[in-house]
């Protein structure tokens, strides 16, 4: 069986170790894994600065993710999970078990590098990405 790498921001580190980010949602691979590979997690990857988060985990899951992020008059964030639109207690579920702080975090960190338009909106849709499982949780 394959080991699958994944690099994360410095950010995820600390909530990968305690426990409160359980999965990661990322661009579908070329070569997609397989469930029970070990999961080699770290940040910096590829830099000179290349810390270990964890090789503890294992592959547990796979689900689909469609993210919708627009913040015009206000901001709106809609996820999808297997075609399925998460309730509002679902997608604080869901942003809190990815490591983020609040939906002003979630939305900023998938915001950033989006060009506002000459009214000041960005928005953002990110179809057919992927979220890896390293625990049972599941939507």
């Amino acid at each position: 069986m394959k080991d699958m790498l994944l690099g994360f921001k410095k950010q995820f580190a600390q909530p990968i170790l305690d426990g409160t980010k359980i999965f990661t949602v990322r661009e579908k691979r070329k070569v997609e894994p397989k469930v029970g590979e070990t999961l080699h997690m770290y940040s910096g990857l590829r830099t000179k600065y290349t810390e270990v988060i964890s090789k503890e985990h294992k592959l547990t899951g796979i689900q689909t993710v469609n993210i919708l992020i627009s913040k015009t008059m206000g901001l709106k964030v809609a996820v999808f999970i297997d075609g399925i639109q998460l309730s509002k207690t679902q997608l604080l579920v869901f942003i809190q078990s990815d490591g983020f702080k609040n939906i002003d975090d979630f939305a900023a960190f998938w915001l950033k590098g989006v060009k506002k338009s000459k009214e000041g909106f960005q928005t953002v849709i990110k179809n057919h990405l992927v979220m890896y499982h390293w625990t049972d949780f599941r939507f």
